[in-house]
């Protein structure tokens, strides 16, 4: 994989020196000074090459790493390659090894590596679309809808699956709905009773003053099985600004697996409050995490923080202190965290 994506990057700036296009979809960052003085940092980046008309392709790259401590041989590591085409100019066809993209995700509220810090559980979003494989999509109205077609192999499975995702791009409202099934035979797979499904749902709103985030997912069950409580992803998220007033609140529970990792957090319920001042671009306040679980005492965190936005990025700076339970590895400390899009 590595050598592969380091042949991908010479192509990309080959592409890039003729007169591409290229941006940033997906920007996490997050560096942490924690109480046992060390500074750990976690990534998750997406870049985005168009080459315009006159080759009518698209490539994409991604890196990702987990509580990296030191500048090491494998500080980098690549995530993802996809490259598309778009044939006849009426659809896109493209092929992706690695992650392709990730669903139900927001950048407000209680996700990412800030909140979530152990390798592979950072919850940016309810699920990563990851293997090798196929997808098929097409702008429609005027990009008001989007379907998409999923043929891919898992890289924890030896089976093809196959997902189809929906996406409804309103003024002010935006829907996504998905839905996918383990095993591309599926007559053989019903016989088998092997066939297991999985749906997702996320709810955004873009008013800018009162907005809300709702994600809901199911993880694999067997068709024939109704998902318990316990084994679904929840999101719940709303954020207010009112004058120079800004509160943010978010209510979330694990799902039973996440992007082909076991769960073993069972019976939780984090609650997330942010409330401050906003003026244009800048903020500042206080935030609290409060976490309940069957697997750890109850657990609350709070903190101070500041942050600004700038082309499409939020800088947040904060510092934080655990008041009681151990949920968290680290008792205090501080962290930059940039997240968004450029």
């Amino acid at each position: 994989m590595k050598r592969f994506s380091f042949v991908a990057c010479f192509v990309f700036l080959s592409i890039f020196s003729y007169g591409a296009s290229i941006n940033f979809p997906d920007v996490e960052i997050y560096s942490e000074l924690g109480s046992d003085v060390n500074i750990v940092s976690s990534y998750k980046i997406n870049l985005e090459f168009d080459t315009g008309l006159k080759y009518g392709l698209k490539f994409a790259l991604g890196i990702k790493g987990y509580r990296v401590s030191t500048l090491v041989s494998n500080f980098i590591n690549f995530d993802s390659f996809r490259i598309y085409s778009k044939p006849f100019d009426l659809f896109y066809l493209g092929y992706f090894l690695g992650r392709n993209t990730t669903l139900g995700k927001s950048f407000l509220g209680y996700s990412g590596f800030q909140f979530h810090q152990r390798p592979h559980f950072e919850y940016i979003g309810y699920k990563d679309i990851n293997g090798t494989g196929i997808e098929w999509y097409m702008d429609l109205l005027d990009n008001l809808f989007q379907p998409h077609i999923f043929v891919y192999q898992p890289g924890d499975t030896n089976l093809v699956n196959v997902d189809a995702l929906f996406y409804l791009n309103m003024e002010n409202y935006k829907i996504e709905a998905y839905f996918g099934l383990n095993d591309i035979s599926i007559a053989s797979a019903l016989a088998n009773n092997t066939l297991a499904k999985r749906f997702g749902l996320f709810l955004s709103t873009v008013y800018g003053k009162v907005d809300f985030f709702v994600g809901l997912y199911s993880p694999d069950s067997l068709m024939t099985n109704i998902p318990g409580v316990d084994s679904l992803y929840l999101n719940v998220t709303e954020h207010i600004v009112f004058g120079y007033f800004e509160q943010t609140l978010a209510l979330f529970t694990r799902p039973s697996s996440y992007n082909g990792y076991a769960e073993n957090i069972s019976n939780d319920v984090d609650i997330y409050f942010a409330g401050g001042a906003k003026i244009d671009a800048l903020g500042v306040g206080l935030e609290n995490s409060f976490l309940m679980s069957s697997n750890y005492p109850l657990t609350d965190r709070i903190g101070v923080y500041f942050y600004f936005t700038d082309n499409g990025l939020r800088y947040k700076f904060g510092l934080y202190y655990n008041a009681f339970g151990n949920a968290y590895a680290s008792a205090y400390g501080g962290f930059i965290s940039i997240t968004g899009s450029l």
